[in-house]
């Protein structure tokens, strides 16, 4: 994920969807301000050194992303999109929507393992969630992509259908 300032991402778009100079610098500057105000009003994800943030109307230096860029832009029915970033990349915030998204993948690709005469454990069975979510670009809550460990216990206990730590009923005597 790459951070940069609001200014730069005007520039890039102002670039793209400009015909000459001068029609350039005024998309630019109204694309600056538009950011701006997004991201005071905390429609506009920030980030800084330690993940999201909500700026101040003082700060010189607000830094974002493009895929939170599109975002914004989308929400407030902007025709303009930041170039080169694809449409279908998805960034999931809720955290029940990963966490469905996750255990669908993993459901999905359990049964397949099992026609194949395989049984997969819950860890093998996040380690492949978790690429297949990156590969989706798909990201947690705070924007950074899943770990197979938080997959596994926050998204998939009791997908096998095993008793947990190879526990099972207590038998009778």
């Amino acid at each position: 994920m790459e951070f940069l300032v609001l200014e730069k991402f005007a520039e890039v778009m102002a670039k793209e969807h400009s015909s000459d100079y001068v029609a350039e610098i005024g998309f630019q500057n109204t694309m600056v301000e538009m950011l701006r105000e997004g991201a005071l009003s905390g429609r506009l994800e920030c980030y800084n050194g330690f993940g999201k943030y909500q700026p101040k109307h003082y700060e010189g230096a607000i830094f974002t992303t493009a895929i939170a860029v599109n975002r914004f832009l989308k929400s407030i029915e902007s025709p303009y999109r930041m170039p080169g970033v694809e449409s279908d990349v998805v960034e999931l915030k809720a955290t029940t929507e990963w966490k469905k998204t996750a255990w669908e993948i993993g459901e999905l690709w359990m049964n397949e393992q099992r026609k194949k005469g395989e049984d997969p454990g819950v860890i093998v069975i996040a380690k492949y969630v978790a690429d297949e979510l990156s590969n989706r670009g798909i990201t947690g809550a705070r924007g950074k992509f899943l770990d197979f460990e938080t997959i596994k216990r926050e998204a998939l206990p009791g997908i096998t259908g095993r008793s947990p730590n190879g526990k099972g009923p207590k038998k009778s005597k």
